[in-house]
């Protein structure tokens, strides 16, 4: 190629399904030689005054529909389904866990499909910090790396300390289902692992798809304080990279829309599914403001007094 001269590709398109490949390929994984530039209306100089006073009708009376057509977010087909999700609110940076917090593990077992292992801490008001994610996934979305519950097993043991002192750990019930007479289930070949390192077994999962994505929802939600300020009982380490990227994705089941959908990439899900419905929680309840009694209120009078 003559001095000074570069091969230059230029792609324009409108963001809308968050499963597009334009995604995976341009923004999921950023690449030094590409520029991945997002704009919206707002960068549009020719637009008239008429043109703004839409997007922003938009934004006032349908605020998600406005998250894709005016700040050019990744959008979901069939409607986001955790629309509680909040990544300022719900994503924190880092820190250390306090030893005499609580810890556990969660996981999602998969082989052609990503598998999932979760750690979270609990603090002293029950509120779930997800601090380490272990995503077995073959650099594709939704693409699993084949690897078997022994090798998935060890690389557990590479990533937990003995001494971290989980207490238990849950995992896909479907994991104790026998696939042949004599071949050793899911669960026996992790646990095998797991227990040879001295670290903490799996245990049963919980049942029920939509109880556990109601156990998820209400912990995203959290309280709500007296001043109006959101406080949830859950959160993920800015590290946790695949729960974080998945979780907005996923929307409702198509069949079935109470449910999230089980086509999408929900393997993070899942496990944080397995993880709240080990865990109950509710809300604190307000206290009804106390009505103020006269007879208590007012200074005591005599019989006598006129």
């Amino acid at each position: 190629m003559p001095e000074g001269y570069y091969i230059q590709w230029i792609l324009s398109f409108n963001p809308y399904s968050s499963s597009s490949w334009l995604k995976a390929r341009f923004f999921d994984k950023p690449n030094e030689n590409v520029l991945a530039m997002t704009t919206t209306y707002r960068c549009n100089e020719f637009l008239s005054d008429a043109d703004r006073a839409l997007f922003e009708e938009i934004r006032r009376t349908e605020p998600e529909r406005a998250k894709i057509i005016c700040d050019g977010c990744w959008g979901i087909e069939s409607g986001q389904y955790f629309s509680e999700w909040r990544e300022s609110l719900h994503v924190v940076k880092p820190f250390a866990i306090p030893k005499e917090w609580m810890k556990f593990r969660a996981m999602d077992f998969g082989q052609a499909r990503p598998y999932a292992v979760l750690w979270f801490a609990v603090d002293f008001d029950g509120n779930m910090y997800a601090y380490r994610e272990l995503y077995g996934w073959g650099g594709k979305p939704n693409v699993g790396t084949g690897e078997t519950a022994k090798q998935i097993g060890e690389r557990i043991v590479a990533l937990e300390d003995p001494k971290e002192g989980l207490r238990y750990g849950v995992l896909d019930s479907a994991c104790w289902a026998r696939t042949g007479v004599t071949a050793p289930t899911i669960e026996e070949e992790l646990n095998k692992v797991l227990i040879k390192n001295r670290l903490v077994p799996f245990g049963k999962s919980s049942k029920g798809r939509l109880e556990g994505a109601n156990a998820f929802k209400q912990r995203l939600v959290g309280n709500v304080m007296d001043d109006g300020t959101q406080k949830p009982a859950i959160y993920f380490f800015s590290t946790c990279i695949h729960t974080i990227r998945t979780i907005p994705m996923i929307g409702h089941d198509k069949h079935k829309p109470e449910l999230p959908d089980t086509d999408a990439e929900d393997h993070a899900y899942d496990c944080v599914q397995y993880a709240c419905s080990s865990r109950p929680w509710t809300p604190m309840k307000k206290k009804p403001a106390q009505i103020r009694d006269a007879w208590r209120t007012e200074p005591k009078r005599s019989a006598w007094t006129f």
